[in-house]
């Protein structure tokens, strides 16, 4: 065991932490409790009934996965006094952590419905080891694998891919910073539980460290990789104000968002993959569906898209694009 202790361990992430041995075996409410008294903020997820629906209605796209709390993963929280004012109210509420700087703790996420298992023997191949580490085993046959956040690097949610690698891999999610991740013993809408395999955490690998990018004369976008600076503090707004919104209002909100960043990218300040997948990860982190948030995206993106807008040079306004007025 010791050849798995972390070398480095991020903010609330202690070497060679474990599950406790009893926690397959406790209340949600004890499950939490002992989260937050590690240092890792949790939040109420929706539950899941006995037939498998969503505590909030059968119609749910995601069912068992989406926050309680009004703002999300952005009230996550280790005060003991408001974990039990949570679970009071909502005794068969399931255990969200939060991941990235808030935890410390990056969670590499496989689903094999999707295609994670052969996503993951790719990456074998190419040499890009994973090392053993804290797992979660979820209701959906899935896997979370928990790694340390190295301290002072940002890592962000990302789908369908790892950063430090260029290839898209399919079933393999990111759960870093704004993110959240739904934890042992919750239950899933087929009605299993999902426990840990106990293992000691490790450093997160080092081929998934964010890069230096070295600019060229010629680039014209900043290291966010695909954005101009005007385009980068536009997208950082949109994705701040996505965090927050609460149910009720984040299809809507969602659909606004993703309408004022296409005018960018249809005026050249934005790439459409970047804000399609950060976007993506923001609405996956407030509870919307994949599918729903990948809708409501791709039809704001059009929409904005029709109707392009751009920096003014050397001022901080925005311009509509238009043709040059005869003289």
């Amino acid at each position: 065991m010791s050849a798995l202790r972390p070398r480095r361990v991020g903010r609330g992430v202690r070497p060679g932490w474990e599950p406790p041995r009893a926690i397959g075996s406790r209340s949600l409410l004890d499950a939490a409790r002992s989260y937050g008294a590690q240092g890792w903020p949790v939040l109420p997820v929706a539950g899941v009934s006995s037939a498998g629906e969503c505590g909030c209605g059968p119609s749910c796209q995601s069912p068992g996965k989406h926050p309680l709390s009004r703002h999300g993963v952005q009230e996550a929280t280790t005060d003991p006094v408001l974990i039990e004012e949570w679970w009071r109210r909502s005794p068969g509420a399931n255990v969200g952590i939060a991941t990235g700087a808030a935890s410390g703790l990056i969670v590499i996420d496989l689903d094999r419905a999707k295609g994670g298992v052969e996503s993951l023997q790719t990456l074998v191949a190419a040499g890009h080891q994973l090392a053993p580490t804290l797992t979660s085993h979820t209701g959906g046959r899935g896997l979370h694998l928990f790694y340390a956040q190295p301290s002072g690097v940002a890592i962000a949610d990302a789908v369908g891919r790892l950063p430090g690698l260029a290839q898209a891999l399919p079933g393999i999610d990111l759960r870093g910073d704004g993110g959240y991740v739904v934890a042992p013993p919750s239950i899933h809408a087929s009605g299993r539980r999902y426990r840990w395999d106990r293992r000691w955490i490790a450093d997160l690998p080092s081929w998934m460290l964010p890069r230096p990018m070295v600019p060229t004369r010629a680039a014209t976008f900043s290291l966010t990789g695909g954005a101009s600076a005007y385009g980068a503090g536009a997208l950082s707004r949109e994705l701040e104000a996505v965090r927050g919104l609460a149910v009720g209002q984040r299809s809507d909100g969602l659909h606004r968002a993703a309408f004022c960043l296409g005018r960018l990218v249809g005026g050249g300040e934005l790439a459409e993959a970047l804000v399609c997948e950060t976007l993506l990860c923001a609405a996956l982190a407030v509870g919307l569906g994949e599918l729903e948030a990948t809708v409501t995206i791709w039809s704001g993106l059009r929409a904005g898209m029709a109707v392009p807008r751009r920096a003014r040079e050397g001022n901080s306004g925005w311009q509509p694009l238009q043709k040059p007025r005869r003289r």
